[in-house]
């Protein structure tokens, strides 16, 4: 029986060596596979964090590229109203300040050519008088000259 007990515990002890080594296996396999899984399951995470991540900063940057387009368009054409209405509003001003000056113009002219026929007007009164003066002279002079000689006609051009 001392045999028999002791091939049995033979027996029991190889059994769960065997047990035990076939569990050790099992269990680091099964370890191993967890942290292979595991290890997979961070790199899936990872790459899709890092998609998930340059998607968002990619739409961010389409974001703000549409967002600045649309800025530039808006200030270009806010630029071209103000660019505008302060042309328009300076061609009023020079057209308005243009008519002012045609104006003063106008009447500095009518009133330099009022001036003018008045200053002429003063000149020639003393020119008329001379003038009549020197015809009343000629006249004289041609009475004396037919005074003194009888056969005397003035010339057509003596009026």
């Amino acid at each position: 029986s001392s045999g028999i007990n002791a091939e049995y515990g033979a027996q029991e002890h190889y059994v769960k060596t065997l047990t035990r080594n076939s569990w050790n296996a099992w269990q680091s396999n099964l370890q191993e596979k967890q942290q292979k899984k595991e290890d997979q399951a961070s790199a899936y995470a990872r790459r899709l964090t890092m998609t998930v991540a340059f998607r968002a900063l990619k739409a961010a940057v389409s974001l703000q590229e549409t967002l600045t387009r649309l800025s530039d368009r808006h200030h270009r054409r806010v630029l071209r109203v103000h660019v505008l209405r302060a042309w328009s509003q300076y061609t009023r001003e020079t057209l308005l300040r243009r008519a002012e000056l045609e104006k003063h113009a106008a009447l500095l002219n009518t009133r330099l050519i009022l001036r003018s026929h008045l200053l002429n007007w003063r000149r020639l009164t003393p020119l008329l008088k001379r003038e009549r003066e020197g015809e009343a002279r000629k006249a004289r002079m041609r009475s004396l000259i037919a005074d003194i000689l009888p056969d005397y006609t003035p010339t057509i051009d003596d009026p």
